[in-house]
């Protein structure tokens, strides 16, 4: 890291008192159950035959599920620099109705 990136990095810290995330894919994982979070997919597959239509649950894998935003491990960074930080799940079917609050956040 360069002098300058490390002072001006400095200066940051010292002012910053307060970071808020907003994103549709925070997960709050809870201590008390495995640090795996697992995710679920739903598939409509009509049978081309008799037309029946069959509803498929899949597990998805950590893969698919890696830009997910991981609010403990976020929250207790800042808190390691004394900076106090909220993670807010902004859901996309609520966005619009929402969106005012989220600005003034």
């Amino acid at each position: 890291m360069s002098e300058f990136l490390g002072i001006s990095r400095g200066i940051v810290e010292d002012f910053l008192q307060t970071a808020v995330f907003l994103d549709d894919r925070a997960i709050f994982p809870d201590d008390n159950v495995t640090n795996r979070v697992e995710f679920f997919s739903t598939i409509e597959i009509e049978d081309p035959n008799t037309g029946e239509i069959s509803i498929v649950r899949n597990l998805l894998s950590n893969e698919e599920s890696q830009h997910d935003l991981n609010a403990k491990t976020i929250i207790d960074t800042f808190m390691q620099k004394g900076i106090i930080c909220s993670v807010v799940k902004c859901e996309a079917d609520t966005y619009e109705s929402k969106k005012v609050n989220y600005i003034r956040l």
